[in-house]
């Protein structure tokens, strides 16, 4: 068995009508919820589900940003597999490069 045929899941779409996801500290908030220091070190993908069609720069370097420095631009797009539309993807591959060009990219 291939070690990325094991799949994980985070779910991201909210169930109130919730349009954006946004902030450091949300984002961070949602890395500790999810787990994703674990996630990181273990077998496998780990599939994104993100059903809003706005995820600010903030949220996404507090939720990915560790990930991005631990496994490498590379290695974060294949551990991890992000179900979202088009804009949001783009935007996420933007603030991957970002933080790591950048080590201070929103540290406190």
């Amino acid at each position: 068995m291939n070690s990325l045929e094991i799949r994980h899941e985070i779910d991201l779409s909210p169930e109130k009508e919730v349009r954006i996801l946004s902030g450091k500290i949300p984002g961070m908030r949602a890395r500790e919820l999810y787990g994703l220091d674990q996630l990181d070190s273990t077998s496998g993908q780990v599939v994104v589900k993100i059903g809003v069609p706005v995820v600010t720069s903030s949220f996404i370097l507090g939720m990915f940003s560790d990930s991005v420095r631990r496994l490498g631009v590379d290695g974060f797009f294949a551990k991890y597999d992000f179900e979202a539309s088009e804009a949001v993807i783009d935007n996420i591959r933007v603030n991957a490069r970002y933080s790591a060009e950048d080590a201070t990219a929103l540290t406190a």
